[in-house]
């Protein structure tokens, strides 16, 4: 299993985690692509781009009841990201997402 490391910017630490550590949330709504690209967010924390998802991304979205999910916290943090071939910081709080729009 891959560790992954989100670049603290700005004062932030950097924060390791691996998928295990990904809770997924539940959207209030249905998001599209165009939506979703303007919601990352590179402010506070930089992707981890040496360590592209590849399989683990196929293993994530293999649970399902991950199948609908665009957003996850990492455990222990208040950090929501999108996995894609890398993982996105985003610049959404857990209660946006669980009460958008």
């Amino acid at each position: 299993m891959k560790t992954y490391t989100l670049k603290g910017r700005n004062g932030n630490a950097d924060i390791d985690f691996t998928i295990e550590d990904l809770i997924p949330l539940k959207p209030s709504c249905h998001y599209d692509y165009d939506q979703l690209v303007k919601l990352i967010n590179y402010r506070d924390y930089d992707a981890d781009w040496q360590q592209p998802m590849g399989e683990e991304y196929q293993r994530l979205y293999n649970v399902l009841a991950h199948k609908a999910v665009d957003f996850f916290r990492i455990k222990g943090t208040e950090i929501i990201i999108m996995p894609g071939l890398y993982i996105y910081p985003t610049i959404l709080a857990e209660t946006e997402i669980k009460h958008f729009l």
